[in-house]
């Protein structure tokens, strides 16, 4: 479906719940503030259905507290942003999938349309990019430098940098435009990948001697449990800026990171170029993109789930 739809759907409104998905990372917290900002400039009423305390404390430089809140009643239309199906919507999925004036933008390929009104667009190298691209097609918006900061967020955290091999010269117009709007490009990728806190630096050799490799050097896993990020001192996705590190190792086609919170493991895939790592996670009940995808083993431990998913790798080898 096209962005018209999406144009409509909000034309056709005026009070909206945006929703990101479960464990918010740059491009959902980035891509709700930046449409937040966006429906406020058109003079619509807007709330961002998510609790302070679930943004990563280096995404609060872009996290505004006055967009949350709000109650269900007091809502003619949900938008649920960069989640790849309604269980990514976690505690706000019932909410959502009983509401009849709905709608998704998202960048996930397994995405199967969930809403009333879908803009699923695989290529974009984010949800981000797709915002971005609905803000260029809204003639009455013109974008606050608020609003650029965030969008541009949303595409550099989902990008590395505009490094990744999703980054497309779409996605490169996309931020050039969002810098010339004015902002501090370098400030925010100091945020996003060089800054650390005293913790995480420690806990680079806590997970490092965990990690294992498999299939001749092309497989590397890597685990963390609560406990380690507890006595650490440390929030559960405070060890999230690690999961591409085993991906780094030279020759490793496929990098792991298992990371266990109470009785389930979450397992955070990334891929080279010749590994589809999406296609293991959508066995599993899981989703992504072909170079990063995620699943949540249910009920298992660490030892049991490094075994489900070096089953499933070996098979693209």
């Amino acid at each position: 479906m096209s962005l018209s739809e999406i144009k409509k759907f909000i034309e056709a409104n005026d009070n909206f719940a945006i929703i990101g998905h479960t464990n918010p990372d740059g491009d959902c917290v980035g891509s709700c503030m930046g449409l937040w900002y966006m429906l406020k400039t058109i003079g619509k009423n807007a709330r961002v259905i998510m609790d302070t305390e679930d943004v990563p404390p280096f995404l609060r430089f872009i996290w505004n507290s006055e967009s949350s809140g709000g109650e269900a009643d007091s809502f003619d239309a949900y938008i649920a942003l960069d989640c790849a199906g309604a269980d990514r919507l976690a505690r706000f999925k019932d909410e959502f999938c009983s509401f009849k004036n709905t709608a998704c933008i998202d960048h996930h390929r397994t995405n199967v349309g969930f809403a009333g009104v879908n803009a699923i667009f695989p290529e974009a190298a984010a949800t981000g990019e797709i915002i971005y691209r609905l803000a260029k097609e809204m003639s009455n918006l013109t974008l606050t430098a608020e609003a650029a900061e965030c969008i541009y967020t949303a595409i550099a955290s989902d990008t590395g940098g505009f490094k990744y091999s999703s980054t497309t010269g779409d996605t490169l117009r996309a931020g050039a435009d969002l810098l010339d709007i004015g902002l501090d490009s370098a400030a925010i990728h100091k945020r996003l990948f060089d800054t650390y806190t005293l913790g995480q630096i420690q806990l680079i050799s806590d997970i490092t001697s965990t990690l294992s490799m498999h299939f001749g050097g092309k497989v590397a896993v890597i685990s963390v449990t609560d406990e380690l990020l507890s006595s650490r001192g440390m929030r559960a996705d405070d060890a999230d800026f690690l999961v591409s590190l085993p991906r780094s190792i030279e020759g490793v086609e496929v990098g792991v990171f298992l990371k266990k919170r109470g009785s389930d493991v979450k397992v955070s895939l990334r891929s080279g170029d010749s590994a589809d790592v999406s296609e293991i996670a959508a066995r599993l009940g899981g989703g992504g993109h072909i170079r990063a995808a995620g699943i949540t083993l249910k009920n298992t431990n660490l030892v049991k789930a490094k075994e489900i998913i070096l089953e499933e790798v070996k098979n693209l080898f």
